[in-house]
């Protein structure tokens, strides 16, 4: 068994590439029973009633794509087929091409009509500082959508004054500023729900919100979007990366127990040497 604590590194690349690329290139797929803190944000958007007023910010950009564009486009279907007004945010400089290409594939084929029933506000700098410029007054915050129309010449944004008028939040966010801003100064400001969505390594960190009923429900990372596309009945790129991802992790396993094996094997060799 020595091998194992002398084996090249790049095997382990290259049956790494192998487990992913496969599953991936073949498009397997597993079963996916979506998790309850998905269900939540489901059914919430479920019981609005049409002409509710969410506002989406997506606080993201390309480098986490991977993650976080599939649970957009998820979400995105589910608001075009319940017939909600859309309000779109961006406290991130490069989430508009994601959020351009996500409404390409979902509400602008339902036939949902821009400025009527949906609006992209497009990004604008300040983090929290804009939020609670928005908690009193969004026009003010924002005084145009992201082509330059003035804010109070937009239908999908009658009756929006201030973030009191929303009812529901929704934000995907890779980072600061994102989720925590919002909580803080959108949603426990003004009592509306919210839900969130994030990479995967940084869900843990807002579990605290759920307990204390600042979150209803969060999707963390590939698994989430997958969770949400099955609720929906749009299997996309969040149920095809769940069979890379799971192999991968299978690997990993295989190589901790090898590694450990290899090395109590190399050490009661080296006692009964000595």
């Amino acid at each position: 068994m020595d091998w194992l604590t002398r084996l090249d590194r790049r095997w382990l690349y290259l049956a790494m590439a192998v487990v992913v690329a496969v599953p991936f290139l073949e498009k397997w797929t597993f079963p996916i029973i979506p998790s309850a803190a998905a269900r939540k944000i489901y059914d919430t958007v479920e019981a609005l009633p049409p002409d509710s007023v969410v506002l989406f910010s997506a606080d993201y950009d390309p480098g986490s794509e991977a993650e976080l564009y599939p649970m957009t486009v998820a979400i995105f279907e589910h608001l075009a087929r319940k017939n909600l007004r859309l309000v779109i945010t961006q406290l991130w400089p490069n989430a508009d091409p994601l959020v351009q290409e996500a409404l390409k594939t979902t509400l602008i084929p339902a036939g949902k009509v821009y400025g009527k029933d949906y609006v992209n506000l497009g990004y604008r700098p300040g983090g929290s500082i804009l939020i609670s410029k928005c908690f009193d007054d969004i026009p003010q915050a924002f005084k145009t959508d992201k082509d330059g129309t003035r804010i109070a010449d937009i239908e999908a944004m009658r009756g929006v004054g201030k973030l009191g008028d929303v009812d529901l939040f929704i934000v995907i966010s890779a980072g600061t500023p994102g989720i925590q801003e919002w909580v803080e100064q959108g949603q426990a400001r003004t009592g509306r729900p919210m839900a969130s969505g994030m990479t995967a390594v940084s869900a843990p960190d807002f579990f605290q919100y759920v307990n204390s009923n600042n979150l209803i429900g969060i999707l963390g990372g590939l698994r989430g979007a997958a969770d949400y596309e099955q609720l929906v009945g749009r299997p996309g790129r969040g149920s095809l990366g769940m069979a890379p991802q799971s192999f991968g992790h299978l690997l990993i396993v295989l190589f901790i127990v090898l590694g450990n094996i290899g090395f109590l094997l190399a050490r009661r060799r080296s006692r009964r040497a000595s």
